[in-house]
């Protein structure tokens, strides 16, 4: 599953910074992508046993700049 997101990340244009895939028996693999115009960084994981994959997402931040008006409804 890992190599397959690795591949969808990369074709959505991010750049693999880290990958590590662990051979079928221990299945605890890792990728983690970044964008290039941006600081999004994308992890994903594999958990070791359970059938499960862990998604983190790390964001820039989205609040507006200080000094900024604010639109109120």
């Amino acid at each position: 599953m890992v190599r397959k997101v690795r591949d969808v990340l990369t074709g959505e244009g991010l750049k693999i910074s880290a990958y590590q895939e662990t051979p079928a028996t221990q299945p605890n693999s890792t990728v983690t992508a970044r964008h290039p115009g941006s600081r999004y960084v994308v992890d994903v994981s594999s958990t070791a046993g359970d059938n499960r994959m862990v998604l983190g997402i790390t964001t820039p931040c989205l609040k507006p700049p200080a000094g900024t008006a604010a639109a109120t409804p």
